[in-house]
């Protein structure tokens, strides 16, 4: 398993990080996902085997946000 931590600058409200969340745990790989307003960032445990963190990265672009991995 690997945790990596994204960077969401454009997530402003609920709805957006309902929509982030929603997205991520659809993934096949993902373990667990903790989606934090306040500071707006997002960790992801994710299985390295199954998903990539260049698919996390283009699943929430693909949702109209600008992501940035801090690994």
């Amino acid at each position: 398993m690997k945790k990596i931590t994204i960077k969401v600058e454009d997530m402003m409200c609920e709805h957006c990080k309902k929509t982030i969340e929603d997205a991520l745990k659809k993934l096949k790989g993902v373990n667990s996902t903790k989606v934090y307003l306040d500071n707006k960032s997002i960790e992801i445990v994710y299985n390295e085997g199954i998903l990539d963190s260049n698919k996390i990265e283009k699943t929430i672009l693909e949702l109209g946000f600008s992501p940035k991995i801090n690994d």
